[in-house]
């Protein structure tokens, strides 16, 4: 007779999972719970936004670049190297012709 020791926990785990399950989606469905995970959600959002200041002022006091910054830069960089490889092609047009 082989018997499963882990049978009983199981069918108790699945029944108390099954039941906070229905106590969850009753508690989702209120106006309370949206209500709170709305305040929860500007909260976060307003702190992210501190946060963001608070390391772009951190970042100008010590005289780094933000990444906005670099992300400039680097779109920069990108529309030179663009413009050379333009004048690059051109000569080499010019050359050929002579």
């Amino acid at each position: 007779m082989a018997t499963d020791p882990f049978e009983a926990w199981r069918q108790i785990a699945a029944a108390q999972e099954k039941q906070l399950s229905a106590l969850f989606e009753r508690a989702a469905g209120t106006d309370a719970f949206a209500e709170s995970l709305g305040k929860a959600l500007e909260a976060y959002l307003n702190a992210t936004q501190v946060s963001r200041e608070n390391v772009e002022r951190f970042l100008a006091a010590s005289n780094l670049p933000t990444r906005a910054e670099v992300a400039r830069l680097a779109e920069r960089v990108d529309e030179l190297t663009t413009r050379i490889d333009e004048l690059i092609a051109k000569l080499g047009k010019k050359k050929k012709k002579k």
